[in-house]
Order: C-alpha cells, then sequence, then structure tokens
C-alpha cells in the first residue's frame, strides 16, 4: 500500500495542473485579462500573498534566509511577535546557527515597530531608513540585504492604502537602482481590508514561491491603469496556487 500514494498524490498534481492549464486557455480564448501561468527565477523586488495560517510562510522563507547567510547577506524578518518567535524556532530547529548569526548582525529577526512616528506610517521615511540599511551593511562588509516584512505589521494601525502604494512604488524604484537589495513583501490578503490586495499585485512584478521560483504577476500595473477587478487577482492567485 506505501508504493501506492506517491503515485495518487502524483496523478491528482497531475490532473490538477492540467485543469489550471485548461482553464486558463477557455478564459484566454473568451478574451478575458486573466493570465497564462508563467514560472520565472527570482525578482529582487516581489510579495508573497497568502490567505489561512500565517504559519505556512516559515518553510518558503526559511530557505532563502540560510542561502542568502550563507551568500553575506545581512538578513531582515519582520513580523507580529508570535511569527517572529516561529520563524526563530523554525530557522533553529533547520540547523541555522540563530545566535550566532543574530550576535554577528547578519540576522536581525524583530517585531520592534521604531519605524513609525506616532503610530503613523511615512513612505519616505521608511524609504530613506531602506537606503541606510543598504549603506551601512555595506560598509560592515555584507554583500547585499535581503528582507521580509509583513504589510500589516509595517504599517501597525496606519492602514492608509496610498501610504502603502507610495511604499510599493517607491520600493520598486530603490531596488531597480541598488541590485545588493532583494525583499519579499507579505500580504496576508484574509487579515487586511479587501482593497489591500490591489496594491500587492500592482506594485510587484512578481509573486513570490519559494527560493528558487516567482510567478510572473500579470496585474502588474505600476500606473494604476488596470481596472482588474480585487476578486480577479486573488482566483488568478488560488489557480497558480495549485502549481506551488
Amino acid at each position: 500500500m506505501t508504493a501506492v500514494a506517491p503515485a495518487i498524490n502524483f496523478a491528482q498534481r497531475w490532473f490538477l495542473n492540467m485543469l489550471s492549464i485548461l482553464y486558463v486557455r477557455r478564459i484566454c480564448n473568451s478574451g478575458a485579462a486573466t493570465p497564462t501561468l508563467h514560472l520565472m527565477p527570482g525578482a529582487r523586488h516581489q510579495c508573497m500573498i497568502h490567505e489561512g495560517a500565517p504559519f505556512q510562510q516559515f518553510h518558503r522563507l526559511s530557505s532563502v534566509i540560510a542561502e542568502r547567510l550563507k551568500s553575506n547577506y545581512r538578513c531582515f524578518y519582520a513580523n507580529h511577535p508570535e511569527m517572529v518567535a516561529g520563524m526563530r524556532l523554525y530557522l533553529d530547529a533547520h540547523g541555522l546557527d540563530v545566535a550566532g548569526e543574530t550576535e554577528r548582525g547578519a540576522l536581525v529577526l524583530t517585531s520592534e515597530q521604531t519605524h513609525l512616528i506616532d503610530g503613523r506610517f511615512d513612505a519616505n521615511r521608511i524609504l530613506s531608513m531602506l537606503e541606510w540599511v543598504l549603506d551601512e551593511s555595506a560598509r560592515d562588509g555584507f554583500a547585499g540585504v535581503w528582507g521580509s516584512g509583513d504589510v500589516a505589521w509595517e504599517l501597525g494601525s496606519d492602514l492608509d492604502v496610498d501610504k502603502l502604494i507610495a511604499y510599493e512604488r517607491g520600493a520598486e524604484e530603490v531596488s531597480a537602482r541598488r541590485p545588493e537589495l532583494q525583499c519579499v513583501c507579505l500580504y496576508r490578503v484574509d487579515a487586511l481590508p479587501r482593497d489591500f490586495a490591489h496594491p500587492a499585485f500592482s506594485t510587484h512584478r512578481s509573486i513570490y514561491v519559494d527560493d528558487a521560483t516567482s510567478l510572473l504577476n500579470p496585474y502588474y500595473d505600476p500606473q494604476k491603469t488596470s481596472r482588474a477587478h480585487v476578486e480577479d487577482m486573488l482566483s488568478w492567485r488560488r489557480l497558480a496556487a495549485m502549481e506551488d
């Protein structure tokens, strides 16, 4: 019986993949804007869009953290306290010397919100801080900076979608100008106002899957010309998740 399970798993995945392809072809042939699925190497400024248990991000992010540390990157992970504690335990359980990497300044796991001013999010200030971190990390001898932060945590109580869009556009510009920067913005869409999914899609060229793979984002629209509906975007991401 043990030899049957892998075959069933493979058959299920094949079936789901075929459904994905057929569905996408049907929509595309109808003239709708729903995209085909496309895999691409990881880009520098990406977002990870997920729903449900937030702890699912640990295994997808921990591998890239370990790899970037080996490549002499300074790595940041910013999130709610329970998520930071969970990531620390996950990294430690998978053999990373968390204490040692933290002590040498290579790994920063934080739930502090010192970037907020009286609880308010200032996009220009955060972008200036980002540039400073890049410069300081270079002076400290690091090859680059990799960072990942939860959007809800970054904004705090200041859930202003226009501020978020301004920040994401700025981060896109910084990543294009500073190749030593790599970042994954975390969007748990079922814990954010629904309209926050729009900047997630419109300001990132690719959707993070894992360290080796990203999904080319057909809804990338920095000029805000798209009329795509948020639910269409999320439906595309759920469909693409069959390929993850």
